[in-house]
């Protein structure tokens, strides 16, 4: 981190555990967005598993660890942005940047908010986290809520890989998720009434439980917009087709 305070127009684009990315910022041909993107959704995915480990183990500092990355998904979410709105000025840079139609420029700003919003539910759970690490969470709350970060990692991978070509059905699978998410936090909100007594701790996990669950939603949205694209992508290969039926 200090380092990069010292190296001008560089920034973090993805931490891991042994590993850090660096990259400059300055020139946009250097840049894909749907590798930022996908840089995006592997902060929150961290951010969301350092969560559950804190609650886990009891460790205070691996929440708080959880909480700084969403600088990082700050970071990216505004270079995306800022590629977004250059090829809108300019759009020779749209395939720069790897869209195939100025089109998607608008989907994408979308689904840059979607993802960057997901980093900040995520933030909220650490935070509740690492006030919740000093004594032990229940094994069965704990198990559920790592059953809801499963179910959302696997759902925004899974709309952000066919962002691309577009699935009309991944939007209804992305609401099953969010509907079976909805489904673990209400067994588990019952399973926190009976065995935390302490009314600061009831609220901090039901607080956590609820950034989590909620955060899948996000989800949703995504998949909406590549189910857009899909239907896009129909009605140019229709449009193709009746004209070369006519010609």
């Amino acid at each position: 981190y200090n380092a990069e305070s010292q190296l001008i127009g560089t920034g973090i684009v993805e931490e891991g555990s042994e590993t850090v990315v660096l990259r400059c910022s300055i020139n946009n041909d250097g840049f894909s967005v749907n590798e930022l993107l996908s840089r995006l959704d592997s902060t929150g995915k961290t951010m969301r598993s350092e969560t559950v480990e804190a609650l886990e183990d009891g460790d205070a500092s691996v929440a708080e660890r959880a909480m700084k990355r969403e600088r990082q998904a700050n970071k990216v979410f505004v270079l995306i942005l800022r590629l977004v709105l250059t090829a809108q000025q300019n759009p020779m840079l749209v395939e720069r940047i790897g869209l195939d139609s100025p089109l998607h420029l608008v989907g994408t700003r979308a689904v840059a908010k979607n993802f960057e919003r997901l980093a900040d539910y995520a933030e909220d759970a650490a935070g509740y986290a690492a006030a919740l690490a000093d004594q032990p969470v229940d094994d069965e709350i704990v198990e559920g809520l790592e059953e809801v970060v499963e179910l959302t990692d696997e759902t925004c991978q899974q709309v952000l890989e066919s962002l691309d070509e577009g699935d009309v059905e991944a939007a209804a699978e992305a609401r099953d998720t969010f509907r079976h998410a909805k489904e673990i936090e209400r067994d588990l909100t019952e399973r926190v009434f009976e065995v935390e007594e302490e009314p600061e701790r009831l609220t901090a996990l039901n607080q956590l439980l609820s950034a989590l669950v909620e955060s899948s939603k996000e989800a949703i949205d995504v998949a909406e917009v590549g189910a857009n694209r899909a239907l896009e992508g129909s009605s140019e290969r229709f449009a193709v087709e009746r004209n070369n039926d006519t010609a």
